[in-house]
């Protein structure tokens, strides 16, 4: 029995391999399709506008040499979000519905799958945008609420929500937290994690931000890198 577990295990961990290979190959076919859908959210942002206002036709899907089926495989991956332009409300479609009148936005999951495939820190920056409802959180009274980190119970809470909470020790992510929550959370900090040997800092601190932004609770936090792998950012999602 021990070895049929062995033999699935590996099964199991060679699908995600191939599976993320694909996904990194369709993300390098349609990166200039995903950078047009960031850019369009950019302006939203600019404006204080609902992305909708911005989303990408069909015929314009076509000009960056995306099909049907690619922007069926994007919706089913969550990369994108699809609704017809007479209607006020995102829908899942099949491919044979995709038509002239169909508009699409990039999802949070897909900004995160282009910001891990550019590694360019001015794409996407998204300040308190809320893609799921379509509109920009006041800026200003963004500026002014800041997350709280408590050691103690290690928890990550903003807005009275807990955003994070820790049942066993992470100690990078928490030390990343720590320092947020030390230097009174600003935009940005110097990636403070010891050198370890063996261990290459750049992928360490993208592997370990990639980790702060999964499993949260309340979705209205998001931190990423700042492009040089040096240092991290966070950014608020969306307005309470």
């Amino acid at each position: 029995m021990g070895f049929v577990r062995e033999v699935e295990s590996q099964s199991v961990r060679l699908d995600n391999r191939v599976s993320e290979g694909f996904s990194r190959r369709k993300a390098s076919q349609f990166s200039a399709f995903l950078k047009a859908l960031g850019e369009a959210i950019e302006y939203s942002v600019d404006l204080s506008a609902s992305p909708w206002d911005f989303a990408l036709r069909c015929s314009q899907a076509k000009s960056y040499d995306v099909n049907c089926n690619d922007l069926q495989w994007m919706l089913r991956k969550g990369w994108i979000k699809h609704r017809d332009i007479y209607s006020s409300v995102a829908t899942s479609v099949n491919a044979g519905e995709i038509g002239e009148t169909s508009c699409f936005i990039i999802s949070e999951v897909g900004l995160d799958v282009a910001r891990d495939f550019f590694h360019e820190s001015p794409v996407y920056p998204m300040p308190g945008c809320d893609v799921s409802d379509g509109r920009s959180a006041n800026p200003a009274a963004a500026a002014t609420e800041k997350p709280s980190w408590n050691f103690e119970r290690r928890e990550l809470i903003f807005l009275g929500k807990v955003v994070k909470r820790f049942r066993w020790p992470a100690p990078n992510q928490e030390m990343i937290l720590g320092v947020f929550a030390e230097e009174g959370w600003p935009a940005k900090i110097v990636d403070p994690l010891p050198q370890e040997n063996g261990l290459e800092p750049k992928r360490r601190l993208g592997d370990t931000i990639k980790c702060l932004n999964r499993n949260q609770f309340s979705r209205l936090i998001r931190f990423r890198g700042d492009g040089t792998g040096e240092g991290v950012l966070w950014e608020r999602l969306i307005a309470q």
